[in-house]
């Protein structure tokens, strides 16, 4: 007598999912779904390598492991156990994502495209769609918007709110060497948050490693006082984002106020 273990992969009964946008959030849904069971398919502009972001705090995923909801009875990384590596503070934005993106691809019944960007999605009886720039009809069951403050999914599926709502504060992020405060990672868990006196919002303090080398400090200031600035630069309409600022953006008085602040 002979005895099998279930694949993890995809079930026929399970259906199929299009996901717009491969980001953190895009990515970590692809993950979820295929874990169901779901034939996933991520499309996402960028290219797989981008880089950018900011950093992220990260709370959990300290090694736990949960069973698979497709049948096979396989445990698998939660997603906090993916995103964090098992150490839970202060994470670069870009190996956040590298982790999910990797763990997405060894999935089985997920298919990633970078460099497709999605034009138009729609849905009738039986199916939904996105279509990309070059034509291609992308079918499934269900499509998610995982496609930012610009998402084309919102737009389709509430016109009467297409834009996500400020979030209220602006991301402030640098690095200095160690030498500036040697003595500060001394009885701390390498991270520190820190509440800013006079309603200046939170800052993050982390401490930058290069194989296990420590190499400087890395700081987010999460700063809620620069909406007038946001607007003067033309990256804040109303309560609506509309781009970020990237360094030859900032002015060198901004960058003088952030310095003395």
């Amino acid at each position: 007598m002979t005895s099998s273990i279930p694949t993890p992969g995809p079930r026929s009964d399970r259906g199929s999912a299009v996901i717009v946008g491969a980001s953190l959030a895009g990515l970590s849904l692809a993950i979820s779904l295929a874990r169901s069971g779901l034939r996933v398919t991520a499309l996402e502009r960028a290219a797989w390598d981008r880089q950018g972001g900011t950093g992220l705090r990260l709370w959990g995923g300290q090694g736990e492991t949960v069973p698979r909801r497709d049948g096979s009875g396989v445990r698998v990384p939660t997603i906090a156990s993916i995103a964090s590596a098992g150490v839970p503070g202060p994470e670069g934005w870009a190996t956040v994502r590298r982790r999910l993106f990797e763990a997405a691809a060894a999935e089985p019944g997920v298919r990633l495209r970078h460099g497709v960007e999605v034009t138009e999605v729609g849905q009738d009886a039986t199916t939904a769609w996105a279509r990309d720039a070059a034509g291609n009809r992308h079918t499934a069951d269900v499509v998610f918007g995982a496609d930012g403050h610009r998402s084309l999914v919102r737009r389709a599926v509430a016109p009467e709110h297409p834009h996500a709502g400020y979030a209220g504060y602006t991301i402030w992020t640098g690095n200095v060497p160690y030498e500036v405060a040697p003595e500060w990672q001394t009885g701390r868990d390498h991270w520190d948050m820190i509440g800013l006196p006079s309603g200046d919002g939170m800052m993050i303090v982390g401490e930058t490693r290069t194989n296990g080398r420590r190499r400087g400090y890395f700081w987010q200031w999460y700063d809620p006082t620069s909406d007038d600035y946001l607007r003067a630069a033309g990256a804040l309409a109303g309560t609506v984002a509309q781009h970020s600022l990237v360094n030859e953006q900032i002015s060198d008085a901004q960058y003088a106020k952030i310095r003395e602040r």
